[in-house]
């Protein structure tokens, strides 16, 4: 039995009234962009259709207006968009573990020196310690993310350079005693340390 006319155009609105028959909706610049060139569209019939010269040059000066309205509108649309981009990757770049951010660049050992000069042994050993991630880090031996354990260097040391292994893991047992175990720390840890790591660094070459 055939459909009836009314229930069959109910049916098909039904059906065209579903999310993905619909049209995307426009953004503020679309839509204010779309405004702009209808009312050039229509500058541009008054200006076609008027034979005085007062009514061309008043549509021309319009029409001037007009189009300096839409670089305008143009031009706030592209700095919104670049300024959504900015703020994006700046979300992103907060959003990463901080195992991934990479430690600011200083000279380790050289403060590595000054503070043993001071007295500060403890602290200049872990600054020698920096100095020797940092440099196995150029040597693309260990990660040089700041968060990284001993542990996870000592591994990465054996993977990448099994031979430099033995020192390296003295080296982190010398940092670990002196900045996690509190152990006293002296010249002679210091200079244990620069011994160690001037093997290692000349093996990981």
């Amino acid at each position: 039995m055939p459909a009836d006319a009314d229930e069959a155009r109910r049916v098909a609105e039904q059906i065209l009234s579903a999310p993905e028959y619909q049209e995307p909706a426009q953004s503020w610049w679309q839509k204010a962009l779309q405004k702009v060139d209808e009312f050039i569209s229509r500058i541009f019939g008054t200006l076609s259709g008027s034979g005085g010269g007062g009514s061309s040059i008043i549509g021309w000066i319009i029409l001037v207006l007009a189009v300096a309205a839409a670089v305008t509108v143009v031009v706030l649309a592209v700095r919104s968009i670049r300024r959504s981009k900015r703020v994006k990757v700046e979300e992103d770049d907060e959003a990463k573990p901080r195992r991934h951010r990479r430690e600011p660049r200083l000279d380790w050992q050289a403060e590595a020196e000054k503070l043993e000069a001071e007295g500060r042994w403890r602290d200049g050993l872990r600054a020698r310690y920096r100095a020797l991630v940092g440099e196995l880090s150029r040597q693309q031996v260990v990660d040089p993310a700041v968060s990284r354990t001993t542990g996870e260097h000592r591994r990465e040391v054996g993977q990448a350079v099994p031979e430099a292994a033995p020192e390296f893991g003295d080296a982190a047992e010398l940092f670990d005693r002196a900045w996690y175990g509190n152990r006293p720390t002296g010249p002679e840890e210091a200079e244990r340390f620069r011994d160690l790591a001037r093997k290692v660094e000349e093996q990981a070459r």
